[in-house]
């Protein structure tokens, strides 16, 4: 038995045996179009090189609109940090 922990996921099991399927679910958060564009592009091509044998495909959905680039998100991580803190007291 192999236990493996990606990204807070914990997987146990054989390590030489393959699941007859698998679902993905997340959400992109994106400053553009154009960058939501590559990064679809980009995964797209990735799940087009499947192995011989199998299969794979990818949908996407429309969720969340881009996040437009507006001056504090362009600051350095203090100033933000200090701003949200600043808010959860009352503040701003």
């Amino acid at each position: 038995m192999r236990r493996v922990e990606i990204c807070g996921g914990i997987a146990t099991g054989k390590s030489n045996v393959i699941a007859a399927e698998a679902f993905a679910h997340g959400d992109l958060r994106t400053l553009s179009n154009d960058q939501t564009e590559r990064i679809r592009r980009k995964m797209q091509s990735i799940v087009a090189q499947h192995l011989a044998g199998s299969e794979g495909q990818i949908t996407f959905e429309e969720g969340y609109p881009r996040a437009t680039p507006i001056r504090i998100n362009l600051r350095s991580p203090r100033p933000t940090r200090d701003w949200q803190v600043s808010l959860l007291k009352g503040g701003v």
